[in-house]
C-alpha cells in the first residue's frame, strides 16, 4: 500500500486526479487496520477540499506522526497538519467482530454501547439471536443523536490532548478529521445529529490548552468540512465507499 511508511509521499494535482489516487494509493485491505481508516480518511478529506476549494493544488502530503498528514504547496514549508481519529466505543468494536458469526435476523441492542462502561468486556447481553427478547430501555427522545454527540465530543476531547503534547509538531493550520466508527453510524439522524454537535464547542475547550483549527466530520457517507465553521457537508461518492 503506497502511503502504508511513516516518510512516503504522494502529490495532488487537482480534481481530476481524484480516480487516479483513488485507485493507485488507496486500496484497503480487509482486515481493520489503523492505516486503512486513515489512508481512506485522507482521500475523503482530500476530496472535500478540492470539491469544495478549500484545499490548494498541487500539494505534496507527507506521511507522519502527531500529526498524522502534513501538507506542502509548491516546495515551501508544511502549512497544514491533519491529525485523524476514529470516534466509537471499545465494547461496541469488540461485539462487532463477535457479532459476525451470529445467524442471520440477529440484532445488536446499539442503546447497551455507551461511553459509561456498563456493559462487561465479557457479557454479550447487548447481542441477540433471532427471537430472542429485547432487554434494552431503547432511546428516548433524539437519545441516539445525542449519544453519537458524546461519542463525537469525547474523541475530539481525546484528540486535543494529544495536540497539547511537546510531541505533537504544530503548524500553521492544525486540524482533525473525525472518523465516526460507532454503533450510530448508520441509523442516526444526521442533520439533528450536526446540529446538536455545533452547540457543544464549549464542551471542548480545555483549561488553558491549544485547539484545532478545523474539525471534520466523516459520517454517513458525509463530510462536515469545518463543523464548528463554515460546516460544509460533502457527499462521498460511491468509488469513495
Amino acid at each position: 500500500m503506497v502511503l502504508s511508511d511513516v516518510g512516503q509521499r504522494i502529490n495532488v494535482r487537482g480534481e481530476e486526479g481524484l480516480v487516479e489516487i483513488t485507485s493507485a494509493y488507496f486500496k484497503f485491505a480487509k482486515d481493520n487496520t489503523r492505516t486503512g481508516h486513515e489512508l481512506r480518511s485522507l482521500c475523503i478529506f482530500l476530496l472535500a477540499g478540492i470539491k469544495t476549494h478549500k484545499l490548494e493544488t498541487p500539494v505534496e502530503i507527507l506521511r507522519g506522526e502527531s500529526p498524522d498528514f502534513r501538507f506542502v504547496v509548491s516546495g515551501a514549508d508544511v502549512y497544514l497538519g491533519l491529525e485523524h481519529t476514529r470516534a466509537t466505543v471499545g465494547k461496541y468494536k469488540m461485539d462487532e467482530k463477535e457479532f459476525e458469526e451470529y445467524p442471520e435476523s440477529s440484532l445488536m441492542e446499539l442503546p447497551y454501547y455507551t461511553l459509561n462502561g456498563l456493559l462487561p468486556n465479557k457479557s454479550n447481553i447487548a447481542m441477540k439471536m433471532p427471537g430472542e427478547e429485547l432487554t434494552s430501555a431503547g432511546w428516548g427522545d433524539y437519545g441516539m443523536e445525542k449519544q453519537w454527540v458524546e461519542i463525537i465530543v469525547h474523541a475530539i476531547q481525546k484528540k486535543t490532548q494529544v495536540l497539547n503534547r511537546t510531541s505533537f509538531c504544530r503548524f500553521a493550520g492544525d486540524e482533525l478529521i473525525v472518523e465516526d466508527d460507532g454503533p450510530m453510524s448508520i441509523s442516526y439522524r444526521f442533520e439533528s445529529a450536526i446540529d446538536l454537535l455545533k452547540k457543544m464547542p464549549g464542551e471542548l475547550k480545555l483549561k488553558d490548552a491549544l485547539t484545532f483549527d478545523k474539525i471534520h466530520i466523516y459520517s454517513c457517507d458525509r463530510l462536515v468540512y469545518d463543523v464548528f465553521g463554515e460546516g460544509v457537508v460533502v457527499d462521498v461518492p460511491r468509488m469513495m465507499r
